[in-house]
């Protein structure tokens, strides 16, 4: 098991890394000892088609996840955009210039 894991490391992290073993110690110690851009466990082929999975790679083999929602979330920009009335200004308070009022106030009540 040890040499399957110093093979893997020992080159550029791979695209996909496929594991096939019924026992998941052995699953685990692989996943968590070695790096790529995707896994699969005792399949080779599915994973790619599954639009809920990121597919992408890491170092050589890529950089990023380009798939499905992924994808989609990778090359486009979420703004946040605030819409705001008018109507509750708070009487001049927030912002300056502030008027005479707001001068008078922070002379009685001082901050």
């Amino acid at each position: 098991l040890q040499e399957a894991i110093d093979f893997v490391n020992a080159r550029p992290s791979p695209l996909g890394l496929y594991v096939f073993s019924e026992d998941e110690s052995i699953t685990e110690q692989i996943l968590t000892s070695t790096s790529s851009g995707d896994a699969a466990v005792n399949d080779c082929t599915v994973q790619p088609i599954i639009h809920d999975l990121p597919f992408g790679g890491v170092g050589d083999s890529g950089m990023g996840k380009y798939h499905g929602e992924w994808g989609f979330r990778a090359y486009t920009n979420a703004r946040g955009v605030l819409y705001h009335s008018t109507k509750l200004d708070f009487g001049g308070l927030r912002y300056p210039p502030y008027n005479h009022n707001r001068k008078l106030r922070e002379f009685v009540i001082p901050s």
